[in-house]
């Protein structure tokens, strides 16, 4: 069973510095899970409130942390 799914309200990690900058300013990259590619490992997502785009993009799972399920 897979941890995410279509729906989820999602953090997006970026694996850099980036990261504990926005945690020490206590700010969170959310996005909501549009598509799922369980083989691959990617999830589509359509970003809440991200400054690089408000375009739905692919991104690999080790990059969201599940913050909200869908019912």
């Amino acid at each position: 069973m897979n941890r995410i799914h279509r729906g989820d309200l999602v953090k997006v990690i970026t694996n850099t510095k980036f990261d504990k900058m926005l945690e020490n300013k206590k700010i969170l990259f959310l996005a909501t899970v549009l598509e799922c590619r369980y083989k691959t490992d990617a999830y589509r997502i359509l970003p809440a409130n991200s400054p690089f785009t408000t375009e739905a993009y692919w991104i690999e799972g080790t990059n969201l942390e599940v913050l909200r399920s869908s019912p």
